[in-house]
């Protein structure tokens, strides 16, 4: 998210989340490593602009809508799925450190870029290290890549993967 209108976003995108009611995690233990990575990232200095880690209803390993700023490579779910319902917002100063920021993670299964300007928005989308790319829509709308879905630090190949193994 750009700086300069990451606020106005923010406001947005809590308002919407606020109403959300994300139900149960697939089980606890899913539940609680999301928690784990939120809490990790809480003790690292991490800001909450909605939810937390703290179960919404333990017993139903129900979870709230989590927004969190200030994630920084040193925490958990910097890179790694929390597989709840939470959203890290990383605020950048321009599209240069976003396209650095994507393509310094060892994952990249999908990347999206949202922009009013169509075209710009596909020069950024080729920038990104990623398996798919896609501009202002979900990703059923876009063809991957290369024939792997899956991307290790950038590099796009299934025989990476399997000499890995």
């Amino acid at each position: 998210m750009v700086k300069s209108i990451a606020d106005k976003f923010l406001t947005l995108l809590k308002s919407h989340a606020e109403s959300f009611d994300p139900g149960a995690a697939v089980s606890t233990r899913i539940a609680e490593a999301s928690i784990a990575k939120l809490a990790d990232a809480e003790r690292k200095g991490a800001k909450f602009i909605l939810g937390g880690p703290v179960f919404k209803n333990k017993e139903t390993a129900a979870l709230h809508p989590t927004i969190i700023t200030g994630v920084t490579s040193n925490m958990d779910i910097f890179d790694e799925e929390s597989f709840g319902p939470s959203l890290a917002v990383h605020i950048v100063d321009d599209e240069e450190e976003a396209v650095r920021l994507v393509n310094a993670s060892v994952y990249g299964l999908v990347g999206a870029v949202h922009t009013r300007d169509m075209h710009h928005g596909l020069q950024i989308a080729r920038r990104l290290e990623v398996g798919i790319a896609h501009v202002n829509g979900a990703t059923t709308y876009d063809e991957c890549k290369s024939h792997s879905f899956f991307t290790v630090r950038g590099v796009s190949d299934t025989v990476l993967l399997t000499h890995l193994r």
